[in-house]
């Protein structure tokens, strides 16, 4: 196995914008950002708790972010050919098969929760802006008519 490849995939989050926005979409520029910071979050995490020899295997973490339908989220990554063996001495198994999900598990409520917010507010923000384009509102010279 060459290195270690750890998809997260928010289906909550596909789903509100599903429902929001009433059809597939991909993220915002925002909402990005949002899942960006989690990742890194979670990277950190990770990375805290990695044991270092070297440091090669714990720098080596990182993640390539999902952003258009069906998946949203984030793939967390090790390209280091030996980390799926990085163990603990004294406990068994690999160390990311329960270190990985562990910091998903840390960041991933409230990760939901803000992307939620910024998904309905950003709706909401667009179906304000339809509204106001829509014929009953029309303007005559800069006023209603």
């Amino acid at each position: 196995m060459p290195g270690i490849a750890f998809p997260v995939y928010l289906d909550s989050v596909y789903n509100i914008l599903l429902v929001e926005h009433g059809r597939p979409r991909s993220l915002s520029a925002v909402e990005v950002g949002i899942l960006r910071d989690y990742a890194d979050l979670i990277v950190e995490y990770i990375q805290d708790q990695w044991p270092v020899d070297t440091g090669t295997s714990r720098d080596a973490w990182g993640y390539d972010l999902e952003t258009h339908p069906p998946r949203i989220g984030f793939i967390l990554e090790n390209e280091m050919d030996y980390a799926p063996y990085v163990a603990r001495s004294g406990e068994p198994g690999p160390l990311f098969e329960r270190l990985v999900p562990e910091a998903v598990r840390a960041y991933s409520i409230d990760l939901v929760d803000e992307l939620t917010r910024e998904i309905r507010r950003a709706e909401a923000d667009r179906r304000r802006r339809e509204e106001q384009r829509s014929p009953g509102s029309a303007t005559l010279w800069g006023r209603r008519a």
